[in-house]
């Protein structure tokens, strides 16, 4: 095509036609084609900037098209004519994948190549540059320059006998591709289908005014140290044509693009594209130097390729390697990931290594996110509609204005297109969930969740790259994707992710062999017989700990645990805390049923009871918060905490309390929601002492496992939880269970002090009726009142009268403790003896129910039990009976609970199953009840209790005796007068 021009033919054409040109400048592609651009002298024209012929192809060296996907084509070829304006500034935009390799050949300085006596050597020389001005063609060498910083690689020219150097550079065009995409929209789907480009975009601005340009043709050598381009190579120091490239490589400078087939179905048919403005109408550029093309200014223009062929015929076999920095169990671990694409660019007459196209990496089971990792983490966004902004801006050259909190890794790269390595960071994204609508299971699956943005720099390229993990939301496994990568080879990409106790990946609990399975996917693999994905696995083994320690068959369990009372004194009103953790290599946490001592109480009758559906939802009112929870989750020793409220709810399966723990999912960037769990309250019906036990902790929210190594909860709703008024030792316990089910009891030491010196003054009082009968028998009244903060009942003991018997045919009615235990309901009517009645500040009503006469097998006597019941809370008080052989009846309560009660009534009546009857009249003499009533706090009370007896018959007064009287004085005080 040049052939009838050459480089000596053009210095004569310079020396003859251009002796009034001042500067030229070419503009060209870093990595493949050149676009040259000689500015003329400003002048005014009648019609505005034209573009009226742009081509560009890929050749074989007898001239036809090479269209073979990753050939190194025998040379490429731009040409364009401008006609009307004076040419300012151009851009030049080839398609993705079609690069070149400035690494092929030396290069020459920016002083050899404008320095008369010391031009560049002929083996830096990598194509020829024909340009038309004003009706004359002269032919230019063209060599690979050292780049200037901030650019990966420059190519020029100089003006045989002028010092000013023509330059051109080139620059890699972001993820979106700039103006390129929106260019090509109508020619080609590319842009579209895939949201990828980083093609190459020759840009040249701000040009010195020269001659009138009319045609430019720039021809690259695909192999520049070929001999067949002896013929137009120049020899650097004569300038005469037919020199050599000596005993440089033959190593290939410019590549085809190995995308056969684009995202959409449809052949890819290569688009360049041309930008260019006017001095005369200059157009507006974006901040980081790319034309605005809302700018009508801008005159553009596009040349389309035939379709790349041949994908099958390309070789591809990379692998990957995932390795943590620590191989010690369920420990936080640094990993690295390390891709490996072994090239064969180096070789003139093969065809390159398709450029990958997408990773899919399954890591090994058990390696998942570590909630520890969320301390001070923060997440880069790319939404412009958020708070934030867009952080990353993927469709900018500029770099990131990522948080530094976001960045999770650092990256290395190796490409045989630079000298040097591209060295970037590893970001977490913001996730594209958690406002309003917390992140959910689905958001997981889908990639919304866990997002990653990769950024490399370097010789003026940056480059974004994002990608997403998803978790599987049963089990937490991760897969990582990267999809629509680069068009940019690279021999090896390590990805080292921060280790530490913060780090963002954890090791499996259990040492084991460990595989991570990966497919890699080349440009080229759509295509119909196209190259085959690439799959690859790597194992390494788990260890029990870094000294090398043995492998348990089963992990071990066994947890920690703490309850306590902030101020231990007797009565007093205190916070409670409960504190429970597992650790790392140990089965995780799942559940708690703790049972707390005798007397450790709350005041529930303070409390506004959290009702259904809000306690399930989490959505209690602070009426019914009673305190705090602390979560810490994650591994290692930085575990992150999260913090939320306790509610005491109604009724949970079965219990007559509950409790709603409601812990907000919210750590660094990440909101997963509220986390609820319920818990159940059982009061014991014999001391009254708690059994709280929890519903399974959640092991994994939205695909994170929880971690969960420690939970405080802290009860400090003022004047709500209150001491006991034993102060004898005693324990607070729990069993805590793994999610494995292994169950392990834990207590802790637990004593009140002062318990002396609380009051003890308990009123004890008793009455019975005189209406007794054989077939009703007798009735009995027996009262207990306290005053406030005094200490509780322990046991009451009492014998009564020889006047009120047992009554024997009664006693053989007791209910049997078979039948009682299961529903004392079902007892016998005859067993059935009476009523009684507590009040209690514990609780908002009072508690009232029937007293039974119940036997045990063997047992000389039954027992009297009061069933008191109230809010769904069941106390059954127990009295044992004795009968002596004198026929006196005791009874002693010998484990009253320890539960504060302004007032307690027994009712025994009189009736057909009355306890007592009547050896005669209960009104003959005085009734008295030997009482001996002992306090939790050991004080002692004895008394003779007097029974009141009611309905005597009043007793009759006896008449006064009449003195005696005498003669006149008797007579006169006759009633009836006169004398006797």
């Amino acid at each position: 095509m040049l052939g009838q021009e050459t480089p000596q033919k053009a210095i004569i054409d310079r020396k003859q036609g251009w002796a009034g040109m001042k500067t030229v400048l070419c503009t060209t592609l870093v990595v493949g084609m050149l676009a040259c651009i000689f500015l003329p002298v400003a002048r005014a024209h009648a019609a505005v900037l034209t573009v009226p012929s742009f081509t560009a192809s890929a050749n074989n060296a007898d001239g036809s098209l090479d269209t073979q996907a990753g050939d190194h084509p025998y040379s490429a070829t731009t040409s364009f004519v401008v006609a009307n304006e004076d040419t300012k500034d151009t851009f030049v935009g080839l398609p993705p994948g079609f690069i070149g390799n400035p690494e092929a050949t030396p290069k020459c300085s920016l002083d050899q190549l404008t320095n008369q006596s010391n031009q560049c050597p002929s083996n830096t020389q990598v194509g020829i540059a024909a340009v038309t001005l004003d009706g004359s063609t002269a032919v230019y060498p063209v060599y690979n320059l050292l780049p200037e910083p901030g650019r990966p690689a420059e190519f020029g020219f100089a003006l045989f006998g002028d010092s000013t150097p023509v330059v051109v550079y080139a620059s890699v065009r972001s993820r979106a591709g700039n103006d390129y995409c929106q260019l090509v929209s109508d020619v080609n789907d590319y842009c579209a289908a895939a949201g990828s480009d980083y093609g190459v975009t020759v840009g040249g601005t701000g040009i010195v005014q020269g001659g009138y340009l009319n045609r430019i043709v720039f021809t690259f050598w695909g192999v520049p140290a070929d001999p067949s381009h002896d013929a137009q190579r120049v020899n650097g120091l004569t300038g005469a044509p037919g020199a050599s490239s000596g005993d440089t490589p033959r190593r290939p400078f410019l590549t085809n693009p190995t995308e056969c087939v684009l995202p959409s179905g449809q052949p890819n048919t290569p688009v360049t594209t041309l930008i260019v403005d006017s001095w005369q109408h200059p157009g507006r550029l974006d901040a980081d130097g790319s034309p605005d093309l809302n700018d009508p200014n801008w005159k553009t223009s596009t040349t389309t390729s035939p379709a790349v062929t041949g994908c099958g015929l390309l070789a591809f076999s990379p692998s990957l390697q995932f390795f943590p920095d620590t191989k010690q169990a369920d420990a936080p671990a640094g990993y690295t990931a390390d891709i490996s694409v072994p090239q064969s660019n180096d070789v003139a007459d093969q065809q390159a290594t398709p450029e990958l196209e997408s990773v899919f990496v399954t890591l090994p089971p058990g390696v998942a996110v570590s909630p520890s990792a969320a301390n001070g983490l923060a997440g880069c966004s790319d939404d412009p509609s958020s708070a934030a902004g867009d952080q990353v801006m993927l469709s900018s050259t500029r770099p990131a204005r990522c948080p530094a909190a976001s960045q999770i890794g650092v990256a290395d790269v190796t490409t045989p297109l630079l000298a040097d390595h591209l060295h970037g960071q590893v970001f977490l994204g913001a996730p594209r969930c958690g406002a309003p609508t917390p992140c959910g299971q689905a958001d997981a699956s889908n990639g919304n969740l866990l997002r990653l943005f990769l950024e490399l720099e370097g010789q003026g390229i940056v480059a974004k790259v994002p990608g997403i993990v998803t978790a599987d939301p049963t089990t937490g496994r991760l897969t990582a994707i990267f999809e629509r990568n680069p068009q940019l080879p690279f021999s090896e990409l390590l990805l080292r992710f921060k280790g530490g106790q913060r780090a963002a990946l954890v090791n499996p609990p259990a040492c084991r062999a460990t595989t991570t399975n990966s497919q890699l996917a080349p440009w080229s693999a759509r295509a119909a017989n196209g190259t085959a994905p690439a799959t690859s696995s790597f194992s390494f083994n788990v260890d029990w700990d870094n000294a090398g320690g043995p492998c348990p068959a089963t992990l071990p369990f066994s947890p920690s645990f703490l309850g306590q009372t902030t101020l231990p004194l007797a009565r007093e009103f205190t916070p409670f805390t409960v504190s429970f953790a597992g650790g790392d290599r140990q089965q995780r946490l799942s559940q708690i049923s703790l049972r707390t001592p005798p007397g450790l109480l709350g005041m529930l009758s303070s409390v506004t009871l959290c009702g259904e559906p809000q306690a399930s939802q989490g959505t209690c009112s602070s009426a019914s918060s009673i305190g705090s929870a602390t979560v810490s989750a994650g591994a290692g020793t930085e575990p992150f905490q999260l913090s939320g409220q306790v509610y005491l709810t109604g009724p949970y399966r079965g219990a007559p309390f509950g409790l709603s723990v409601v812990v907000p999912a919210v750590a660094g960037p990440f909101n997963l929601g509220m986390v609820v769990v319920r818990a159940t309250i059982i009061v014991d019906p014999h001391d009254s002492h708690l059994t709280i036990t929890s519903d399974p902790l959640p092991q994994i929210l939205s695909g994170v496992p929880t971690h969960v190594q420690r939970v405080d909860i802290v009860v400090d709703r003022p004047d709500f939880m209150f001491n006991p008024t034993n102060c004898s030792p005693q324990s607070v316990s729990a069993t805590i269970y793994s999610s494995q089910g292994t169950g392990a009891e834990v207590s802790t030491p637990f004593a009140v002090t002062g318990c002396t010196g609380v009051v003890f003054k308990p009123k004890f009082s008793a009455s019975s009726s005189a209406r007794t009968s054989r077939a009703n028998g007798a009735s009995l009244d027996v009262k207990i009142d306290y005053t406030p903060n005094e200490a509780n009942v322990k046991s009451v003991k009492v014998a009564l009268p020889k006047q009120l018997p047992s009554r024997l045919t009664t006693i053989q009615k007791a209910c049997r403790d078979t039948v009682f235990d299961v529903n004392p309901a079902a007892c016998g009517v005859g067993s059935l003896v009476g009523t009684a009645t507590a009040l209690t500040p514990v609780l908002p009503v009072r508690l009232n129910g029937p007293v039974y006469l119940v036997s045990h097998g063997g047992a000389a006597f039954p027992d009297i039990v009061a069933v008191l019941q109230g809010e769904g809370v069941t106390i059954e008080l127990t009295g044992s009976i004795f009968i002596s052989s004198k026929g006196i009846t005791s009874s002693t309560f010998g484990t009253v609970p320890d539960v504060p009660v302004s007032s307690f009534e027994l009712k025994l009546p009189a009736g057909p199953y009355s306890a007592l009857t009547a050896n005669g009249s209960l009104c003959s003499k005085a009734l008295t009840m030997p009482t001996t009533i002992i306090g939790q706090n050991g004080a002692r009370l004895t008394q003779t209790t007097k029974i009141k007896v009611t309905s005597c018959p009043k007793t009759k007064k006896k008449p006064r005796k009449k003195p005696k009287t005498k003669g006149k004085a008797r007579q006169a005080i006759h009633p009836h007068g006169g004398a006797r």
